[in-house]
């Protein structure tokens, strides 16, 4: 998939590549502005940016990227409010960052509360998916941005006894962990077992 510092949707929902499904009740898009195509020159070379029109003139920052998560926010409307700003329109990195500081805050969480454990994993695929269909997006140079949805989910599936799964996972998202992924280390362990429960 290809993308540049325009590439914007109406709402995740509608972005290329990306695989999201509105919860039930939750909007797929909201409507809103529609950002025009800046120029401008820096260190000799041309760049594009977004600007988004506002009552007060215009901006630089998309309606999807305002959202922060609230930590102290019930868990229903930490996830409610995350797939509201999802609606919105956005870039690729507004809506991985928005659906990371959710992860985070339900992470937290997660030992007193089942219902923030559940909305992890279809989250975590959600970034996943965005991260895919635009990796550029979360890269200087040839380094990726540290991805929190990546590491824990690989971490959910070892912990839950699901090797396959967490292998599975662990080689989906290898390229974006700059070499410090876990496949061999699972692919090591599944054999080790394999092995044990054939004795």
């Amino acid at each position: 998939m290809t993308n540049d510092e325009t590439t914007w949707a109406p709402g995740l929902a509608a972005l290329p590549g990306v695989s999201y499904m509105p919860p039930a009740g939750a909007p797929s898009t909201r409507g809103g502005p529609t950002p025009t195509v800046t120029e401008y020159e820096f260190d000799g070379e041309v760049h594009r940016s977004l600007s988004w029109e506002t009552t007060g003139g215009s901006t630089s920052a998309s309606p999807a990227s305002r959202y922060r998560a609230d930590p102290d926010a019930p868990t229903g409307d930490l996830i409610r409010n995350l797939h509201q700003a999802l609606a919105e329109p956005g870039t690729p990195s507004d809506y991985h960052f928005a659906i990371q500081g959710v992860i985070d805050a339900l992470w937290k969480r997660r030992r007193d509360d089942p219902q923030a454990v559940s909305a992890i994993e279809p989250l975590c695929l959600t970034d996943i998916s965005i991260v895919e269909a635009y990796p550029d997006t979360f890269r200087t140079g040839e380094r990726y941005y540290s991805m929190t949805s990546m590491d824990l989910l690989v971490t959910m599936y070892e912990n839950a006894g699901d090797l396959d799964a967490a292998v599975a996972l662990a080689r989906r998202v290898d390229p974006f962990l700059n070499g410090r992924g876990d496949l061999e280390r699972l692919e090591a362990k599944r054999a080790r077992l394999a092995d044990e429960s054939a004795t």
